[in-house]
């Protein structure tokens, strides 16, 4: 028994399971989670190692090339990008996609272990972290003040203490980092007369601190057989403790003569010199950092989730806590002033309603074309069926809600009627020559079963190519893949179940004949009648349309994705480095009042002295004081006019550089849109010629941002002691220098704990320490004591002696940053694109270039998008040629034979004519989006094909069996098109991606459809000999 005939014979069982799978769907719906894009399971792992006080350049010769080395025996790597800073190697170690990474991390320790014993023994052991674009931050939440009357420090320790700490405690919250915040310690000012007066020296006062505040075991205590722990207890309780530290003892004149002779007295008594005596005590707080939202003194706490994580549970979460702290805490506001949740929910809700609307636009094609509502109602019940019903197979798949999986379901539901239009079309037309109604449901499905399975078939075959993509392009189109196979199959058996059972139902009363219908057909029959007889002409000219449209091709413009409009962006400021973070403030100030003038800007979020994670490595935070970070949330996608008028603003700005840039997130992939890497040996020649590069990249108009990844280096004061002289001065270079650190930043000598907070005491010369070059080259050293016993003494009567008397002191550019890509060191020059596609972007920059003449040994590549453009089209192009095999395939073995599918396949390349002219008119590119839809058409646009050949070859007749073909074939087309219109015209968060597939479809099946429907009957005839 067939299953068309047990479905209609066995009606309730079958309208049960359809009830019980869409129960199932809609409670596996809510619980899916929600991400904006497929996770990507990035396959790279991070190699960290500190190297204290060592340069760029010993950091890279003794850690980073050692490290490459072993690091490079690794299984599956395939590049293998360094860093060597001031005092720290980061090695990004890139592996193939589809690698295993828990072993992979595994191994790439035990290869780091085994270098351990070729660096120094001074570097600190090497991290290994995973480095994951999925943990960079998803919320940017500013604090301040809900009373005038109170200003931020008095709030740091609640924000710090108990919001920080519950918004920690959410589930899926990673780590929440707190900036604008001032680090609280206590600064010990030491008064540079009273310290001469009282002959006290810096050792002393460090020495005390540190001998008086200790809490520390003394050992056991064994009285009557019970053992007691014996504890020296002497910490600092107050501030008072600190301020009556004895640091010394103070003596008369006589007392010291006596001492010199050696004849102090036992009972000679001596005045403790106390703390409070030579320096000032403050409880401060230290601000490295400055948060502004729309002008105002703020704190910012920035929200990073696990990489497990869900983006959108995670940032509800922390909505509904936020919620409830300021309802506890009346005296906070807290603002969420970026949430990616948010743009998630957006982007998903748009594609969720485009599908809704292309449903209906379907259903609505059926009425016209059936004339019977109860017809369309069958139709119109196994859409939510077949969708409802995909969720638990998407569920328990691990798969989650996102653009691609919704954009799966939304492109799938033009395609889900196709089987359902096919049958009750068929069942219909049976109806109409005199059969029951449940003889033409039987019958009518069970005639068509086979062509529907086919073409079902060759539709998932295109798919699985795609699956076994392991690149970018592959982990980005996997899940809407699996969201089309598992809809199309249940909609093949919706099509072959439920469509009958509900067609004996629903369908009651004589069907009439469609006049429109009719009349459309005989028009089709007499069009076909006359182009047979020019048959070979028709078929030449249409192989001269595909050839001309091939053409067109190179004119097309080129990248990975296409451009991604977003209501956020962030300003970059930027000015020398060693500029001072109130000189960086002013600047970021003049950009807020700048950008305080345009209405649709909603609010502007700043950060200035802190760079915000980046997504080099394991998302580091730098503390830069002359930079600047300006997050802008728009209330309307003004974002490219405004992007201009802000690098026009301050293009001119003396000293500080001014860009724009998007917010880095789920659909910021591939890096800049323009990267020139040039690799070499000698690190002045890269600088020189990356120069030149950039000098020539930026006189093409259609780029902007030219930057180089050379760092430029901060201006640093060297101090070179004379070892003899300072050694002479009872200084050896490590005293000289920490007390060079005493004068200018001061030490943390000891901690002040309270309630369980430990608070640094900082020790240095705050308030007479040197203000600049001169006089740091005038510091007064301190005199060698052999004694801790002080006296007071007469500043006119010391010896000074001086810093430059026993070092030399040297300015110039401190060290930068040295790159390194597969052992060989490299320069990136980057530029963003203006209007302009990757390709065409790319082809300019090498015409631009092209009369420069590189020394030898040093070489250029095109990275960045650029390159993950080019390996997307040859993935891509792969799995395009084994989409064809497998459709090829699946045809033959339908209709038992070679030459058949040959014919059908005809329909292929026709459709590629579609996708490159609707590109070309709309001014779209070749991305993976356009590509993608073009691997689709090549398993849809056939599906027609094998319907009418399969009613040709069984009619024996080209025109007959076509025309019995055309109402089926222009309904599954029309409601196809239909159904991708909403998401070809969407707009909003990640459209882009969604509308390139959708024009590449559309086009496709236009002109396919046009040219199957005149075509393949031609083809057959020409083929088959028939007349």
């Amino acid at each position: 028994m067939t299953l068309p005939r047990l479905s209609v014979t066995r009606p309730i069982a079958t309208i049960m399971i359809l009830i019980g799978v869409l129960i199932l769907g809609t409670i596996v719906y809510p619980r899916m989670p929600l991400n904006l894009l497929p996770e990507m399971n990035y396959p790279m792992m991070v190699v960290v190692t500190q190297y204290p006080e060592a340069s760029p350049v010993e950091i890279e010769n003794q850690v980073t090339r050692p490290m490459e080395e072993v690091v490079g025996t690794t299984s599956n790597v395939e590049n293998i990008t360094s860093r060597s800073y001031e005092e720290m190697s980061m090695i990004m170690v890139e592996f193939s996609w589809g690698t295993d990474m828990d072993f992979a991390s595994l191994e790439l320790r035990e290869r780091v272990d085994m270098v351990r014993d070729k660096i120094p023994n001074s570097v600190e052991s090497p991290q290994v972290v995973k480095a994951d674009p999925s943990m960079m931050p998803v919320m940017f939440i500013s604090v301040g003040c809900s009373r005038e009357d109170q200003n931020l420090e008095s709030l740091e320790d609640l924000i710090s203490g108990p919001v920080k700490n519950r918004i920690e405690r959410i589930e899926g919250v990673s780590s929440v980092d707190l900036s604008g915040d001032g680090k609280r310690q206590i600064r010990v000012d030491l008064l540079k007369d009273e310290m001469k007066n009282y002959n006290i020296s810096n050792e002393e006062v460090t020495s005390s601190l540190q001998g008086q505040n200790v809490n520390v075991p003394g050992g056991r205590l064994i009285e009557d057989d019970e053992e007691l722990l014996v504890r020296s207890v002497a910490e600092f309780e107050d501030i008072n403790d600190l301020k009556n530290t004895v640091v010394g003892l103070n003596m008369t004149e006589n007392m010291s003569n006596e001492l010199e002779q050696n004849v102090l007295l036992e009972n000679t008594r001596m005045n403790p010199i106390y703390l409070e005596d030579v320096a000032e005590i403050k409880d401060i707080y230290q601000t490295d950092s400055i948060v502004r939202l729309n002008g105002e003194p703020a704190l910012g706490l920035i929200i990073q989730k696990k990489a497990d994580a869900n983006t959108v549970q995670v940032t509800r979460a922390v909505d509904q806590e936020i919620k409830q702290l300021e309802e506890e805490y009346e005296n906070i506001s807290i603002v969420p002033t970026w949430n990616q949740g948010s743009f998630v929910e957006e982007a998903l809700g748009i594609v969720r309603n485009n599908a809704i609307i292309g449903g209906l636009l379907a259903c609505l094609v059926l009425l016209t074309f059936l004339r019977n509502i109860r017809s369309t109602l069958i139709v119109a019940i196994s859409i939510p069926a077949s969708i409802l019903a995909t969720f638990p197979l998407a569920y328990f798949s691990g798969l989650t809600l996102n653009i691609m999986t919704l954009s799966g379901l939304a492109l799938g539901i033009g395609m889900l009627v196709d089987n359902s239009v096919v049958v009750l079309e068929n069942i219909y037309r049976h109806i109409e020559e005199g059969s029951s109604v449940k003889q033409s449901a039987i019958k009518g499905t069970e005639e068509v079963a086979a062509p529907i399975i086919a073409s079902t078939l060759t539709t998932i075959a295109v798919f699985f190519p795609v699956l076994l993509l392991e690149d970018l392009a592959g982990r980005i189109f996997r899940e809407l893949s699996f969201m089309v196979i598992f809809s199309l199959l249940l909609s093949l058996l919706t099509a072959l179940t439920i469509v009958p059972v509900l067609a004996t139902y629903l369908i009651v009363g004589d069907v009439t004949k469609v006049p429109t219908m009719e009349g459309l057909k005989e028009t089709y029959k007499k069009s076909l009648a006359l182009l047979k007889i020019k048959s070979k002409i028709i078929i030449t000219s249409a192989l001269v349309l595909m050839v001309l449209a091939g053409l067109l091709v190179p004119s097309l413009g080129g990248e990975f994705l296409p451009p991604i409009s977003r209501t956020e962006f962030t300003v970059n400021v930027k000015l020398p480095p060693g500029t001072h973070i109130d000189t960086t403030e002013e600047v970021v100030s003049d950009v807020e009042e700048y950008l305080d003038r345009f209405s649709e800007v909603d609010s502007v979020y700043s950060t200035i002295g802190e760079r915000a994670r980046e997504r080099e490595g394991a998302g580091y935070t730098r503390r830069e004081p002359h930079r600047g970070e300006l997050m802008v949330i728009l209330s309307e996608d003004i974002q490219e006019e405004l992007t201009e008028k802000i690098e026009n603003e301050f293009s001119d700005h003396e000293t500080a550089s001014v860009s724009v840039q998007d917010i880095d997130g789920d659909l910021e992939m591939g890096g800049s849109s323009i990267e020139v890497q040039l690799s070499g040996p000698d690190l002045d020649v890269l600088k020189e010629q990356s120069s030149k590069i950039a000098s020539e990249i930026g006189e093409i108009d259609s780029l902007s941002n030219i930057s180089r990844n050379i760092r430029t280096p901060r201006p640093e004061v060297q101090v070179r002691p004379d070892r003899e002289l300072s050694m002479k001065k009872g200084l050896s270079p490590l005293a000289l220098s920490k007390y060079i650190e005493m004068n200018l930043t001061g030490s943390t000598t000891t901690y002040f704990r309270e309630d369980g907070e430990e608070i640094p005491i900082n020790v240095g010369y705050f308030t007479d320490g040197p203000e600049s070059v001169d006089e740091l080259r005038n510091l007064n050293l301190p005199k060698n004591k052999d004694t801790q016993v002080s006296a007071p003494m007469d500043p006119s009567k010391q010896e000074e002696q001086l810093l430059q008397g026993v070092a030399k002191l040297e300015e110039g550019p401190g060290p930068s940053v040295i790159n390194r890509q597969d052992g060989e060191r490299y320069v990136t020059i980057t530029a963003d694109t203006e209007q302009r596609d990757v390709r065409g972007a790319v082809s300019e920059v090498q015409n631009q270039i092209a009369e420069l003449d590189l020394p030898d040994g040093y070489r250029i590549a095109y990275t960045g998008a650029y390159e993950d453009m080019w390996s997307s089209y040859r993935e891509l192009g792969t799995a395009l040629f084994l989409s064809l095999l497998l459709v090829y395939m699946v045809m033959a073995g339908q209709f038992e034979s070679l030459k058949y599918p040959l014919i059908i396949m005809g329909s292929i390349p026709f459709s590629f004519v579609g996708v490159i002219l609707m590109l070309a008119l709309l001014n779209d590119t070749l991305n993976i989006a356009s590509l993608m839809g073009a691997i689709i058409l090549s398993g849809l646009v056939v599906n027609n094909a094998i319907v009418l050949l399969d009613y040709i070859t069984r009619r024996d007749d080209a025109i007959e069996g076509a025309s019995l073909r055309l109402r089926p074939i222009l309904m599954t087309t029309i409601t196809t098109l239909l159904a991708l219109i909403p998401m070809s015209l969407a707009g909003g968060p990640g459209s882009e991606i969604q509308n390139s597939l959708a024009f590449s479809l559309i086009g496709g099946l236009i002109s396919a459809t046009f040219l199957t429907l005149f075509l393949i009957p031609l083809i057959y005839q020409l083929v088959s000999n028939k007349t």
